[in-house]
């Protein structure tokens, strides 16, 4: 099964960050991460459910991601799924120490 996350991340460089996940019934759960105007500059990962996944990637576009990824019980009223993916990721622009943007949450549910 097949699923995509996308989102503007940061409007002002008018582009969005997609991140395809690609799994089973069971971990591990492969995904790539890349900018819509540029697929084919991809970050490949795979995630398991027994340990966080590191990510540290800098984009042709001046946008650095780091944080984790990982998979964790999930639970809402009127929902079937049971697990999730949960981010916790910075981003950087050109260098800078300082974070211009945080993503933390579910981003997948299944």
């Amino acid at each position: 099964m097949k699923t995509v996350w996308e989102d503007d991340i940061i409007v002002e460089i008018r582009d969005r960050l997609v991140i395809e996940f690609d799994m089973d019934d069971n971990p591990p759960i492969e995904l790539r991460a890349f900018f819509k105007k540029n697929p084919e500059e991809q970050a490949f990962y795979s995630l398991n459910a027994d340990a966080p996944l590191g990510i540290t990637h800098h984009f042709q576009n001046g946008i650095s991601l780091k944080g984790n990824l990982t998979i964790q019980p999930f639970s809402r009223p009127h929902s079937e799924h049971s697990r999730g993916v949960f981010a916790d990721l910075y981003f950087y622009l050109d260098g800078r120490s300082e974070c211009i943007w945080q993503l933390e949450g579910f981003i997948l549910t299944y």
